[in-house]
């Protein structure tokens, strides 16, 4: 079932990549990036928890048009969004009291496949600019049963952020997708 909700849209992405490309006069070059960052999560009253900075990591693959300063791809990317459930306590500590509050800590995890492009505002120079939107298809869960939610939904990743030297790239990019799972993330990247 999840293998479907997966492969389907990739094969979207392959055909509509290589239909774009022709349409648009040819390829200049392939590439892509790795990315990691720090996330931050957007729903600030999520179950009364607190937000914790978490970490995100994501792999894009692009084709670079040869008449427009745009590229399309495809990317993969691994969201975690941390949160932190004050409880009250119930565990005695070595005398015997009872703690007011216990922190019970939560991380909402999402898996993306999805296509995305990119608008360069200086193609070619050493300082390049750059403004994106992702769609994607997102598999999210969480590994522990506090607040417990699983499925397959669509995001969105908007993005902006600079490209130095053709190699560095360092942005903000958000994950919108479901309340518990929206977060913004500070990133850096290795293009090639």
């Amino acid at each position: 079932m999840i293998s479907q909700r997966i492969v389907l849209p990739f094969v979207a992405l392959i055909i509509a990549i290589s239909g774009f490309s022709a349409w648009a006069g040819g390829v200049k070059h392939v590439g892509g990036s790795v990315n990691v960052g720090v996330d931050f999560p957007l729903d600030f009253s999520y179950h009364n928890g607190d937000n914790k900075m978490s970490v995100m990591a994501s792999l894009d693959v692009r084709v670079y048009l040869k008449s427009l300063p745009v590229d399309v791809g495809g990317y993969l990317s691994f969201w975690a969004v941390g949160r932190r459930f004050p409880e009250p306590g119930y565990n005695p500590d070595a005398e015997g009291n009872l703690p007011s509050v216990v922190n019970f800590n939560q991380s909402n995890n999402s898996f993306t496949l999805g296509a995305l492009s990119h608008w360069y505002f200086r193609p070619d120079r050493k300082v390049n600019p750059f403004a994106g939107l992702g769609v994607g298809v997102s598999v999210y869960n969480t590994p522990h049963d506090f607040y417990p939610s699983e499925g397959c939904t669509v995001s969105f990743s908007p993005r902006v952020g600079v490209e130095l030297w053709k190699h560095l790239r360092v942005g903000i990019q958000t994950q919108l997708m479901r309340r518990g799972y929206n977060s913004m993330a500070f990133t850096i990247g290795a293009s090639f």
